[in-house]
């Protein structure tokens, strides 16, 4: 008895990485367009989350799909409370673009010195400690 659930077990593994693997390369596709330059980021700038919209419902037809409903409504996303102006060496940056500003973002006003940091191999908690150092003070990273 003890081999026949061996065996099935066997089986059911067996059949499930099989259909695993068939879907894969089309999964592969998936990801690649949807996060291509092309979808914008899936965001509201440049209208990137409607490519991806128009991409998924295209898909989902294609796959045979009949009856596809979308979201009624629309959100006023208010993402720039008040004036949101920044530059950098004196070339004005665009929010949304240049810089996103995060519901944690704290208000600054000022004209501060910059920390660039390289994002290749990061690290924030070093990072965090070498900013609270009094030589950072008076410094914007």
């Amino acid at each position: 008895m003890k081999y026949l659930h061996f065996v099935t077990l066997l089986l059911a593994a067996g059949v499930s990485t099989a259909a695993y693997a068939q879907d894969l390369d089309a999964y592969k596709k998936h990801v690649e367009v949807l996060s291509s330059e092309a979808m914008e980021g899936r965001g509201y700038v440049n209208d990137g989350v409607l490519k991806a919209e128009r991409y998924i419902v295209d898909e989902y037809r294609k796959a045979g799909v009949d009856d596809i409903l979308l979201q009624p409504f629309t959100i006023d996303i208010n993402t720039f409370p008040g004036n949101t102006d920044m530059s950098v060496d004196g070339r004005k940056l665009c929010p949304g673009d240049d810089f996103l500003v995060r519901e944690y973002s704290a208000a600054a006003k000022g004209h501060y010195k910059l920390v660039y940091i390289d994002t290749l191999g990061y690290d924030g908690a070093a990072w965090m400690k070498k900013l609270s150092s009094p030589k950072y003070k008076d410094y914007y990273g």
